[in-house]
């Protein structure tokens, strides 16, 4: 599995991307923060980011993949709402995706301390609606 944000951009065969994270709303400045941000922790050697959920929006998503610039079939797609109407919303989008047969599975964003912003409890439905799907 390749996580996002790598999942965008680096997808080998015989590896399973997660696209994403997108939330219901753009967040503008992905570039900016992924060059300004982006760097290899010199203790773990791990890949670390502080791009706090910038992201073109699902609405992109949906319309690329109409315009069949994206196939999301075999991909799972990462989602993050910042509160219950938002997690509703990205679901019943995410549920279109692949001609409404959705994504390979969808990933939950419970958290990303870089949002600057609070991010809230997650509602009791959440879990079980995301299998769903």
């Amino acid at each position: 599995m390749i996580s996002a944000p790598f999942g965008n951009y680096i997808q080998p065969k015989e590896t399973t991307p997660t696209l994403g994270t997108f939330t219901l709303l753009k967040r503008p400045g992905r570039v900016w923060r992924v060059i300004r941000t982006l760097r290899k922790d010199k203790e773990t050697g791990a890949w670390v980011n502080k791009i706090g959920l910038r992201n073109p929006g699902i609405e992109w998503l949906l319309a690329r993949e109409q315009r069949g610039k994206a196939g999301t079939g075999d991909k799972l797609v990462s989602i993050h709402g910042f509160d219950d109407n938002e997690w509703r919303a990205l679901l019943e989008k995410v549920e279109r995706l692949d001609d409404g047969g959705g994504p390979l599975g969808v990933e939950l964003n419970m958290s990303c301390p870089n949002v600057g912003e609070a991010i809230g409890g997650f509602p009791g439905w959440l879990f079980g609606a995301a299998v769903a799907t």
